[in-house]
């Protein structure tokens, strides 16, 4: 078995010497046990909310035999999801490959298994600290030779010798911010469903003027970039070919990085929401910095790291709200018009 892996190995060499050219890892060594190694690929980092997800790879010393496909399986490609704000992992294999991943075998109804809580001490603690907040990067070995390091593992070398992230490299989330789309029709309503524990809407801000509010089920992070869907509900509806408009809806984007935020309108709405007029030409405005203090801040710090500041104001629907905010908006106007000392 040991000849054969090795005839395999040169091929699988000669394979990823020519995918490196094609697109670029960041290979680390996440787990390592005397029968597997589980391999994280930091440069397929995703980011939806305070979720992470990234391409892993198994790699077994010895194959799982698939009588059904004549396959001798070495490797198995999935999905790892970290979700950073309530401590949980969880994992999804796809594929299953020969050793020089010539031949595959894809899992029939591929689906996570159920969240796995991420305790204090335990190596999935250590990896979400690492991906998450940068910390421990010294813990996780990089591995800058993947066919090296594959043939070490199967052939039964020490590969213990794998380099560790140097003190220079930077953690994931410090990577430069991708650049913005400038497209307004990313980060839509709907999209998918609030993060665990979160409702729908947070009103950033809410006066005798109106409110303003971000959708938890739109968001899109590209990079340090998140783009989502804001409601503006204005207390002086703007008119429109004799249609009162009480509604915005706006594309937001924050840079998170940068600390900055640019909105475009999609569309007005009644206070309904039955009837829309859309901007015939949406665009974005300037990138504005967030400043301290500010509406902005309190949403860059729910939409990029979850935070749910005191001041927000939480809802699930909408009429909900806004009759709520009516009814308020009216009890202290009617507070000020009242005298002094009456009752």
């Amino acid at each position: 078995m040991a000849v054969k892996a090795g005839a395999v190995l040169g091929a699988f060499l000669a394979l990823t010497a020519s995918a490196a050219s094609a697109q670029t890892h960041q290979y680390v060594l996440t787990a390592q046990g005397p029968d597997q190694a589980t391999i994280l690929d930091l440069a397929s980092r995703t980011q939806r909310e305070v979720t992470l997800s990234f391409n892993v790879t198994l790699l077994r010393k010895t194959p799982a035999h698939l009588p059904g496909v004549g396959l001798d399986v070495y490797w198995g490609d999935g999905v790892l999801q970290i979700e950073c704000l309530d401590h949980h992992t969880r994992f999804m294999l796809m594929t299953g490959y020969t050793l020089d991943r010539g031949r595959r075998f894809d899992e029939p109804s591929p689906a996570f298994h159920p969240w796995s809580d991420n305790a204090e001490g335990t190596p999935a603690r250590a990896l979400e600290e690492f991906v998450c907040r940068g910390r421990g990067a010294a813990s996780f070995a990089r591995i800058d030779d993947l066919g090296a390091f594959t043939r070490g593992f199967v052939g039964g070398q020490a590969v213990a010798s794998a380099p560790a992230a140097p003190a220079r490299a930077a953690p994931p989330q410090a990577a430069p911010a991708a650049a913005a789309t400038d497209s307004l029709a990313i980060g839509l309503p709907g999209d998918h469903p609030a993060p665990k524990g979160m409702s729908r809407y947070y009103a950033v801000s809410a006066d005798e003027d109106g409110a303003l509010l971000l959708d938890m089920t739109s968001t899109l992070r590209r990079g340090e970039v998140v783009s989502l869907t804001e409601y503006d509900l204005l207390n002086k509806p703007t008119q429109s070919d004799g249609v009162e408009l009480a509604w915005i809806e706006a594309a937001t984007q924050i840079d998170c990085a940068r600390h900055r935020l640019r909105t475009g309108a999609r569309g007005w709405m009644t206070l309904d929401r039955k009837t829309r007029v859309d901007d015939p030409q949406p665009s974005f405005q300037a990138w504005q910095p967030i400043g301290a203090g500010t509406p902005g801040e309190v949403g860059e710090a729910l939409i990029c790291n979850g935070k749910i500041d005191e001041t927000l104001l939480p809802a699930d629907d909408l009429d909900e709200f806004q009759q709520v905010l009516v009814e308020a908006i009216a009890e202290r106007a009617k507070a000020k018009r009242r005298p002094a000392g009456a009752h």
